[in-house]
């Protein structure tokens, strides 16, 4: 089978590529260029193309640089900055595999008349209820099925997760037996496209070409406690760099972009039951008006809990949760599992009388 791999010159990528060589395949890399320019440090930048370019040399594969600088701004960094200055706290690791990952690289996929592209997900594809479906990586891995739920169920069939029964731990002895030129590279940073020692507020200033006005820091019943240096800079369960200082320790209960305020709570007024989901994607024949029980995951670091997920028309669902859950945000993914398997998801929004 001839398969492009998504190399972006680091350890996972490289070693998938690794396992699929090793399997036969025919394996053609290809790495992505998302910004106009180089930004150092990125595993998107001349660095990344350099080190995947080396991986490919040592595989004896070919290898692609592909420019999709453009849709990644339309469709990634600017849906980033909108939601952020929308009081909403992005995921743009989602929408990057939602439009990027597994949409033009996809396409540009069967140009190479490949059958296939793979990337150094920890997850994995399998036989579902309806098909091919998405399944959690191995206990112990760090899995990212999270990351995948947006991925039309209908391509599933054509996207290959090399590394998803394997951990972190295993990938790095096997790129160090393989000798690979990069099994000691770091991790790459969370966003790709913010550079280190910037914060999201100080990259969204540079690339909106708006200022982040700064603003009142409120509590529930509309007190002043201080002031915010622009909603931009928080998020939804932060306690930190508020200053402000209360009996209890306060946190960001809510940013209100529509009146330039910072809404801070105490503990107990930052767990919530029920939540509100948009944009959702199936993985399964569910039909609106259908309530099913699942475990939700709210963030990518958050233990999926108990809940009842009820699909709604208009790609919309209601979450409610067996027990109350900590910092839902506007902005982020909410993922439905049963059995280890995504069963679909949506984006969190912000409810009525939220601000």
């Amino acid at each position: 089978m001839r398969i492009l791999v998504a190399m972006s010159g680091g350890v996972d990528s490289s070693v998938a590529a690794a396992l699929l060589v090793k399997a036969g395949h025919e394996v053609i890399g290809a790495t992505f260029k998302l910004f106009p320019g180089d930004l150092p440090g990125s595993c998107c930048g001349l660095e990344g193309s350099d080190d995947a370019r080396a991986v490919a040399r040592k595989l004896g594969i070919r290898h692609y640089v592909m420019d999709f600088s453009k849709a990644f701004k339309e469709t990634v960094v600017d849906d980033f900055i909108d939601n952020y200055l929308n009081g909403s706290t992005p995921n743009p690791c989602i929408r990057c595999n939602q439009f990027i990952k597994f949409g033009i690289f996809l396409t540009r996929a069967r140009v190479f008349e490949a059958q296939a592209v793979a990337t150094g997900h920890y997850a994995r594809v399998a036989p579902g209820p309806c098909g091919q479906a998405i399944y959690q990586a191995i206990p112990g891995a760090k899995d990212q099925s999270y990351f995948l739920f947006s991925i039309p169920r209908e391509v599933l069939r054509e996207i290959v997760f090399p590394l998803g029964t394997y951990t972190k731990d295993m990938v790095r002895l096997m790129a160090a037996s393989l000798e690979l030129p990069v099994a000691q590279k770091e991790e790459s940073q969370d966003i790709c496209f913010i550079s280190a020692g910037k914060t999201y507020g100080d990259f969204i200033a540079s690339q909106n070409g708006r200022k982040i006005k700064p603003g009142p820091i409120v509590d529930s019943l509309g007190n002043v406690l201080g002031r915010h240096r622009g909603l931009a800079h928080y998020t939804v369960g932060q306690r930190r760099g508020l200053g402000i200082h209360g009996e209890k320790p306060l946190y960001v209960k809510r940013l209100d972009p529509e009146n330039n305020t910072l809404v801070v709570g105490n503990q107990s007024e930052i767990i919530k039951r029920d939540l509100a989901v948009d944009e959702v994607v199936l993985h399964e024949d569910i039909q609106p008006d259908t309530t099913l029980q699942a475990e939700v995951k709210i963030r990518y670091r958050h233990k999926a809990a108990p809940a009842r997920v009820s699909i709604l028309e208009n790609r919309q669902a209601r979450v409610v949760f067996r027990e109350p859950q900590w910092a839902v945000s506007p902005g982020q993914a909410a993922v439905f599992y049963r059995d280890g398997r995504v069963i679909g998801g949506g984006w969190i929004t912000r409810q009525k009388g939220e601000g």
